[in-house]
C-alpha cells in the first residue's frame, strides 16, 4: 500500500482536483455566456407555457375536468423526453442511467423551473401555490420517504417502483375528488 488513496482507478495517474474558484476564473466568460444563453432560451419556453396553461385551463373548465390537471399535463409534456429515455434505459436494464435521468430532472426542476415560475408569478402579480393542502404535503412527504428507502436499497428492482406508482395513482385520484 502506498498510503493515501485519491480514489481513482489508477492512483499514479490521478490528477489533483482544482479548487472551484480557479475553475470559475479560468472559464468565467464561458460560464457567463452559458448562463446567459440558458436564460435567453428559457424565456420563450416559459412564455409559451403560460399561454398553454391558459388554453388548458379554459379547455379543462369547459369539459368540467379539474383545473389542477393542467399542471399534470404540462409536467407530462415537459418531462416526456426524459420519461421516454428512462423507460428505454429501464427496459434495457440500465438502472444507473434511469437514476441519473431522474436526478437530472429533479435538479433542473428544483433549481431552475420552480424559481423561474415563482419569479414570473411575482413579476405578473399572480399567486403561485406549490402545495395547496395538507394532504398534498403529506403525499409529498410519503413520496420522499419511499424515495429514501429506494436509495438505501443495495439493489433496485421493479418492486421498488410499485410504491411510487401507487402514490401516483393516489395523486391522480385526489385530482378528481
Amino acid at each position: 500500500s502506498r498510503g493515501h488513496s485519491s480514489g481513482g482507478a489508477d492512483d499514479d495517474t490521478a490528477s489533483p482536483r482544482q479548487p472551484i474558484g480557479e475553475i470559475f476564473r479560468a472559464h468565467r466568460a464561458e460560464i457567463l455566456l452559458r448562463i446567459l444563453l440558458l436564460v435567453i432560451t428559457v424565456i420563450p419556453v416559459i412564455i409559451l407555457a403560460q399561454h398553454m396553461a391558459a388554453l388548458l385551463d379554459d379547455g379543462l373548465s369547459r369539459t368540467n375536468l379539474p383545473i389542477e390537471l393542467a399542471g399534470v399535463l404540462i409536467a407530462a409534456i415537459v418531462f416526456l423526453p426524459e420519461t421516454i429515455t428512462a423507460l428505454r434505459a429501464g427496459s434495457a436494464g440500465e438502472m444507473q442511467r434511469v437514476i441519473n435521468l431522474c436526478h437530472g430532472a429533479l435538479v433542473s426542476t428544483v433549481s431552475f423551473t420552480i424559481p423561474a415560475v415563482l419569479l414570473i408569478g411575482l413579476a405578473t402579480g399572480q399567486t403561485v401555490v406549490l402545495a395547496e393542502s395538507a394532504v398534498n404535503i403529506a403525499l409529498l412527504a410519503v413520496t420522499m420517504l419511499v424515495t429514501i428507502t429506494n436509495f438505501l436499497a443495495p439493489k433496485l428492482t421493479a418492486m421498488h417502483a410499485l410504491p411510487h406508482l401507487i402514490l401516483f395513482v393516489v395523486y391522480v385520484l385526489m385530482l378528481f375528488s
